[in-house]
C-alpha cells in the first residue's frame, strides 16, 4: 500500500510541478509558487529515494546472504526505506534553495551533510 502511495504522490507532483515550471514565472508565482515548488521537489525526491534505498538494500542483503555462511541478513522494509527517505530527501532540495540565493560551497555541503547524518542516526534510533 505504500509502495503504491509513494507511486501516486511521486507522479502527481511530477505532473503538477512540470505544468507549475512551464506556465509561471517566480514573479508571477510569488513566494507560495516558489515554496509549492521547493515541496513538489521534496515529494519527487521523497519517493525517488525510497525506492533506491529499498532496492540497495535488497541488493546489499542478497549479496550479503550469498557471501556469509552465518545467519542471514534481513532487508530493510519499504517503510523503513521512507523514514530514511524523508531524512534524505531533504539535502537536494536545500542545496537547490541554496542554489537560488548563491550560496552554495564546501561549508554549505559539510553542514548539509551532517544535518542529514543525524537525521539518519535520530531514525536509526527511533526504529530499533
Amino acid at each position: 500500500m505504500l509502495g503504491k502511495v509513494l507511486v501516486t504522490m511521486s507522479a502527481l507532483a511530477t505532473a503538477v510541478l512540470f505544468l507549475v515550471v512551464n506556465t509561471t514565472t517566480p514573479k508571477s508565482a510569488g513566494a507560495m509558487g516558489v515554496l509549492g515548488v521547493f515541496v513538489l521537489g521534496y515529494v519527487i525526491a521523497l519517493g525517488v529515494i525510497s525506492f533506491m534505498v529499498y532496492g540497495l538494500s535488497k541488493t546489499v542483503t542478497t549479496i550479503i546472504n550469498r557471501v556469509a555462511v552465518r545467519r542471514p541478513v534481513v532487508s530493510m522494509t519499504l517503510k523503513k526505506s521512507y523514514y530514511y527517505a524523508s531524512v534524505i530527501a531533504l539535502a537536494p532540495v536545500i542545496i537547490i534553495s541554496l542554489q537560488s540565493v548563491g550560496s552554495v560551497g564546501v561549508y554549505e555541503v559539510a553542514l548539509i551533510t551532517l544535518l542529514v547524518a543525524i537525521g539518519c542516526l535520530y531514525v536509526a534510533k527511533r526504529t530499533a
